[in-house]
């Protein structure tokens, strides 16, 4: 139904659009209006921080006597590429850093504490050189990381029928317990 001396114009041989038709073009629109600025890409204060400052940078702040609201405010922008320990902040206090910059230096986004990565564990011995990995592609996180398993001759000889060669057995032997 049209209002009187509202005429609709010819689409494409269609005559006349049907209510229901009008119906799912708003829902269509407001669809549209709702989802295209979630597509947009996050603003800049939603982003990550963008080169944050390094120790040294910080300390050169308080230094050159930057080291209040106007340094307190691009820290909390641009945050820090480490976690300020205790004593590099007495340490900045101790330097003329304000009572404004030090909160804001404890709020700074830094990166998250380090965790240690696990040690190796049995069925990764196992596993890898079964898969054909190489005993010395193998030997190499046993090395940094560890293992936790106790490596008896036992173990040793398991290892060498999975495939393991003596560089990798010799790498168990010696590697650091950790559980």
């Amino acid at each position: 139904m049209t209002p009187r001396g509202v005429t609709i114009p010819a689409v494409a041989g269609v005559k006349a659009w049907p209510e229901a038709n009008m119906a799912h073009r708003a829902f269509t629109i407001i669809l549209l209006l709702i989802t295209i600025p979630s597509l947009a890409p996050p603003s800049r204060a939603q982003q990550s921080p963008a080169n944050p400052f390094t120790q040294d940078q910080v300390q050169a702040m308080v230094r050159d006597g930057l080291a209040d609201e106007t340094g307190a405010k691009a820290l909390g922008q641009r945050g820090m590429d480490f976690a300020p320990a205790e004593d590099f902040i007495q340490s900045l206090r101790t330097a003329g850093a304000s009572d404004a910059f030090i909160p804001a230096l404890r709020a700074a986004k830094h990166p998250g504490p380090v965790t240690a990565k696990k040690p190796i564990n049995q069925i990764q011995v196992f596993a890898l050189p079964a898969g054909q990995v190489p005993s010395h592609r193998v030997t190499l996180p046993i090395q940094e990381r560890g293992i936790d398993v106790e490596a008896g001759d036992e173990y040793l000889r398991d290892v060498r029928v999975a495939g393991g060669e003596e560089e990798l057995v010799g790498a168990l032997r010696h590697a650091n317990r950790q559980r």
